[in-house]
């Protein structure tokens, strides 16, 4: 076995059992969501990925080595159809374990305003 990669412990797998990863449109969230399962953006099963807004609706990827790990692909925050004001409950925020936040710059306030409801319901990002 190649000892340059960390292999996941049974605890670490449980603890990021339902991850998610979130930020504005157009900052390579599906990229990321396909990158971490170690898939290119074309491989089959792969997230979509485009130069709009390509995620519609949260969507659930199955980690091919830990079948008990799953990334959800988001939509980008503050487009017209997901509204920085409704966000949180248009993806069902609470029913996530933690969350990554990506964004493509600096920080910006959908950003902010992200990591503070995060840090108001005592949630990891």
């Amino acid at each position: 076995m190649d000892s340059s990669f960390d292999i996941i412990s049974d605890e670490e797998i449980q603890d990021i059992r339902s991850s998610l990863e979130e930020g504005e449109s157009g900052t390579g969230k599906s990229t990321f969501v396909n990158a971490i399962r170690g898939m290119d953006d074309e491989q089959e099963g792969s997230a979509k990925t485009g130069v709009v807004e390509t995620t519609k609706v949260p969507s659930p990827y199955v980690h091919p080595q830990y079948p008990s790990v799953t990334v959800w692909d988001l939509p980008g925050i503050g487009t017209p159809n997901f509204v920085a004001d409704s966000y949180l409950q248009s993806v069902e925020f609470s029913r996530y374990d933690f969350f990554i936040i990506l964004s493509s710059e600096r920080f910006k306030q959908n950003d902010i305003d992200l990591a503070k409801a995060i840090q108001a319901m005592n949630m990891k990002f």
